[in-house]
C-alpha cells in the first residue's frame, strides 16, 4: 500500500490556460464579505420596506 504524503493532498494544480492575477488576490475575509454583501443589502432593503409599510399603516 502506497503512503500518500500530506503535501500531495494540498497541492493545487493550475492549468496552463489559467493565470493568477497577483495584484488582485483577495483574502478569505474579503471573499467572505464580498459573498455576504448581497444578502446583507437584501435584508436591509426588506427591513426598510417593512418600516415604510408600518409607517404608512399608521
Amino acid at each position: 500500500m502506497q503512503q500518500i504524503s500530506r503535501l500531495s493532498k494540498t497541492t493545487v494544480f493550475i492549468p496552463r490556460q489559467m493565470s493568477l492575477d497577483w495584484d488582485n488576490l483577495e483574502t478569505p475575509e474579503q471573499a467572505f464579505w464580498r459573498k455576504l454583501e448581497p444578502v446583507l443589502l437584501g435584508n436591509f432593503m426588506e427591513l426598510l420596506e417593512k418600516e415604510v409599510e408600518n409607517y404608512e399603516a399608521k
